[in-house]
């Protein structure tokens, strides 16, 4: 297995997802990575982690239909 270097934007995703599970944090950090990287080689996968960070958050506030959409589309 040889050196990965994951954007600093990833790992903290990955904090806040699994310490925290403070999901809106979560988007928050990978969007403003994605935002400034455009034509990234990993961008739809920053976008799925994005959506199922944002069908977290909506589950956990009781908005059903808002997560299972985002989730689908993750």
């Amino acid at each position: 297995m040889g050196d990965v270097n994951y954007p600093k934007a990833y790992i903290l995703y990955l904090v806040e997802f699994h310490g925290t599970r403070d999901y809106f944090e979560c988007h928050e950090l990978l969007e403003e990575y994605w935002k400034e990287h455009p034509g990234d080689a990993y961008a739809d996968t920053w976008v799925g982690l994005i959506q199922i960070a944002v069908g977290s958050y909506h589950h956990r506030r009781g908005n059903l239909r808002g997560a299972a959409k985002m989730l689908r589309q993750s």
